[in-house]
């Protein structure tokens, strides 16, 4: 099996193709002193592109495919630079959308959430999004009662879950009650993302590596959760900063 890239490391390995194929293709490198690297960069970017649910950028299995199809179909340097180029730039803009939500950097907060955000970092890059929803889930739900505790609001007994903080936040921490423009619409965005949270919650239980769990999230729905928790979470930082 390939090893699981993140989206940069995709990213660089891409461009790095397109420039063994433009260059092959364009009176450079021989092909067969790079064609050995070449076809194993191939399988390394179908195999993580297909994980990602998207269309590999190059179609070629071969440089020497390629050159067929060149022969064939580009007869100029410039046509072929311009094919390759249209190629690359279809892909770095496809892993785009998958880079989701960056991750937050609260300047004030306990350990233990520092240390789940950099593992959910870690986890993220090597290409595990669905080992990462734990850390993600615990990070938010420990500065969400960081928080609280900073502004010397009470939290209910037990272990109120991220929906529960939200809520007791937003309703007694100063900077929530503060008039702002169009408040009743900011409003109801962030109730629309506790339910979002709530299914977190389910999913952190049931869906990932927090339990002994058969069934985890498939990447994109494991995405979709990360990237909603960090929204959460940046949002509520910048509102009490």
């Amino acid at each position: 099996m390939a090893q699981p890239l993140s989206v940069e490391q995709l990213k660089e390995l891409v461009q790095r193709q397109s420039n063994v194929i433009v260059t092959t293709g364009t009176g450079g490198s021989r092909i067969q002193d790079v064609d050995t690297d070449y076809q194993s960069s191939v399988r390394m970017l179908v195999a993580n592109f297909r994980r990602l649910r998207l269309e590999p950028p190059f179609p070629w299995r071969t440089l020497w495919e390629w050159h067929g199809f060149y022969s064939q179909n580009l007869g100029t340097y410039a046509s072929r630079r311009q094919h390759v180029g249209q190629l690359t730039r279809a892909a770095l803009d496809a892993l785009a959308v998958n880079e989701g939500v960056a991750g937050p950097a609260p300047a004030s907060t306990s350990e233990v959430v520092r240390a789940a955000l950099g593992d959910a970092e870690v986890l993220i890059r090597e290409g595990r999004p669905s080992s990462a929803v734990d850390r993600v889930h615990t990070a938010l739900h420990g500065h969400l009662r960081a928080l609280c505790v900073a502004e010397s609001i009470t939290v209910p007994e037990g272990d109120p879950s991220i929906t529960v903080l939200l809520k007791v936040l937003r309703e007694n921490h100063s900077r929530f009650k503060e008039t702002v423009a169009f408040s009743d619409e900011a409003r109801r965005m962030i109730m629309s993302m506790s339910t979002a949270l709530d299914a977190l919650n389910t999913i952190r239980n049931h869906a990932s590596l927090a339990h002994a769990n058969e069934a985890l999230l498939g990447d994109p729905e494991a995405h979709l959760a990360i990237d909603s928790a960090r929204t959460v979470f940046r949002y509520v930082d910048a509102k009490v900063a």
